[in-house]
């Protein structure tokens, strides 16, 4: 060992021996503090599983989720920002002064962050209000966007599209929502009709197939079907509507299995699709 790596050893020895009180009772205060620190998060969690899910029993478990995940996620943010300022303070450092310095830095920061202050109030607003829940399935006219809310945080929400695309939208851009998934919704299934068809054979088969969709689809079916009859479209010519009341989240499934059902039906009338039915 050469004379800069044995006064090295030297130097580390030395700071050891005079040092070891303070070392060990600093040890000793950074594990008390990280085990109370894992102490709180347990019964904080635990609080979470048990009292507040069994307030919230009469509410909607979508909600319930929204709620206790956001206010968990909060309160987690909260006690990790206090185990690092106290790690810091046993450690030494001058927190008096990096808070101050935070102060003025964050004064700073919030001038230049006002679309994130923008989206965190927004997001409160929404959680609180019940605008949407997750597993909702909503509607962004603006954005042309209907998908299953699959997560909502306080600065953004993620959507998932019915073609699995995924979308992270801040909470500033949800300014008109359509929540389809509450309230019951009606289904107009319009057939169009050609002037050379036997209409009294139509609403014959249109009839029987009403019937038939609903008995098949009765657990989601919420009404009576009301048949309407003719109307009048844009391609001057007459569409034949049924109306169904359905449970709001299966619009988009049943809608396409109920135009199914009656085109299935009608061929040996030689029914001619000449024009996209929507």
């Amino acid at each position: 060992m050469n004379q800069p790596e044995q006064w090295s050893m030297n130097f580390i020895q030395k700071f050891l021996i005079d040092n070891s009180e303070k070392l060990i009772f600093l040890i000793v205060q950074l594990g008390i503090t990280v085990i109370l620190f894992m102490v709180i998060k347990f019964f904080i969690d635990r609080l979470f599983d048990t009292t507040v899910k069994n307030r919230l029993r009469s509410t909607a478990p979508q909600r319930v989720s929204t709620i206790t995940t956001v206010l968990r996620n909060a309160i987690n943010y909260l006690l990790y920002f206090f185990l690092f300022y106290a790690l810091l303070s046993i450690l030494g450092f001058p927190m008096g002064t990096l808070v101050a310095s935070a102060g003025i830095a964050g004064v700073a920061f919030g001038m230049g962050a006002k679309e994130f202050v923008t989206d965190v109030i927004n997001g409160a607003f929404i959680i609180f209000e019940g605008h949407f829940d997750i597993g909702e399935v909503i509607e962004l006219p603006a954005q042309q966007i209907i998908g299953t809310i699959q997560q909502l945080g306080i600065r953004s929400t993620t959507i998932k599209g019915f073609n699995g695309s995924l979308y992270y939208i801040p909470n500033r851009e949800l300014k008109i929502v359509n929540n389809l998934s509450r309230n019951d919704r009606n289904v107009y299934i319009d057939i169009p009709l050609q002037s050379s068809e036997n209409l009294a054979e139509i609403e014959a088969i249109i009839q029987r197939e009403t019937l038939v969709i609903q008995q098949q689809y009765a657990e989601f079916i919420t009404g009576e079907p009301v048949i309407l009859g003719l109307i009048a479209n844009h391609y001057r010519s007459f569409d034949y509507r049924i109306i169904f009341s359905i449970k709001n989240s299966d619009y988009t499934r049943l809608a396409s299995q109920f135009y199914s059902h009656y085109f299935k039906a009608l061929p040996p009338l030689e029914f001619k699709k000449q024009r996209d039915i929507y």
